[in-house]
């Protein structure tokens, strides 16, 4: 064995084998797995370029002991000479992480997916980029969408057509729409209209007068001078036969003791004799019972004379009894 003395300042040395053969030299007899002598181009380097300076290869053993004493999972990164630290994908910002650490297989992002959270109020016009991403929103109305087959504005010269398509439908079909007639005034015809009756009543003095009416069926002339009512017939021809007398049913009273109209009746109207009240004295008066208001009795004992008078239950005491003359109480 032999000690070979590292070009290095820390003195160090390595021991030599003295029966070791000479390693192989690149590009002379070190061969690849083809078989071929591998140049200092194949290693990655040319000449003094390519060679790796001792102390990085020095400090590989250090780092790798750096990197297994972390503990956990996830990536391994030096954040300075021979310091370390793991490291692990995490999400954020709408992106989505799977398998952060490595340990289950390799690291891939996602967009997350938007909630529809259901408060929108406004309609937005949205841009999106090339990645997916939101990068512009702005106030839209419906001109910002397309007119489709199926999405189609409802504008006000299609709500004509469609309006004017449906009416013309309907007119003068049955549960429809009735249509106009002509003219600057135009009326619903009368074939549309249901039966009516519209009469109009005049009032009239003569034959002549009634007959000189403008009128049309069911109209009424009211006769004074006959005290009689007539109804237009549908007739023109210009007669009394155009008109209907309307009756009324007879009054079961038709007169009263042969008179008609007001009727006022006397006792001689009717035969009879007049009645006179009962003659009695004042104290046979007060002892009557039953008396009716404005009962009237002949006083025969009254100082004065004798005197009608008339029952007055208004009166407090005494004699409830009034004489016509005066209306004082009879004494």
């Amino acid at each position: 064995m032999s000690k070979v003395k590292l070009q290095d300042s820390l003195g160090r040395v390595v021991q030599i084998n003295g029966n070791a053969t000479d390693g192989a030299t690149v590009g002379k007899n070190l061969f690849g797995p083809d078989g071929q002598v591998l140049q200092m181009s194949d290693l990655g380097g040319g000449g003094q370029a390519g060679r790796t300076p001792w102390d990085t290869i020095d400090n590989v053993p250090h780092a790798l002991l750096a990197i297994s004493l972390l503990t956990g999972f996830g990536y391994p990164v030096q954040i300075g000479n021979g310091e370390w630290r793991q490291r692990t994908f995490q999400a954020g910002g709408g992106i989505k992480v799977i398998n952060g650490n490595g340990r289950d297989g390799d690291t891939s992002f996602q967009l997350e997916q938007v909630v529809d959270l259901g408060d929108g109020q406004a309609l937005v016009k949205v841009t999106i980029d090339q990645y997916g991403r939101t990068v512009a929103t702005a106030s839209a109305n419906t001109d910002d969408l397309a007119e489709g087959s199926s999405n189609r504005y409802f504008t006000d010269a299609r709500a004509d057509a469609r309006a004017d398509a449906r009416i013309a439908a309907q007119k003068a079909m049955a549960n429809g729409l009735a249509p106009l007639g002509p003219g600057p005034n135009p009326k619903i015809p009368t074939q549309y209209l249901p039966a009516l009756a519209i009469s109009s009543t005049y009032v009239v003095n003569s034959q002549a007068a009634q007959l000189a009416l403008v009128v049309e069926e069911g109209d009424v002339a009211v006769r004074t001078d006959q005290n009689r009512t007539y109804i237009q017939n549908g007739g023109t021809s210009g007669t009394m036969a155009d008109w209907t007398q309307l009756l009324t049913p007879a009054a079961p009273v038709q007169s009263v003791n042969g008179q008609t109209g007001t009727v006022v009746l006397t006792a001689a109207n009717v035969g009879a004799a007049p009645t006179a009240p009962p003659a009695m004295t004042l104290a046979a008066a007060n002892a009557l019972t039953g008396v009716q208001d404005f009962q009237v009795v002949g006083i025969t004992d009254l100082s004065g004379g004798r005197e009608p008078c008339f029952y007055d239950p208004t009166v407090a005491t005494g004699t409830k009894w009034r004489r016509f003359s005066d209306r004082s109480i009879a004494n």
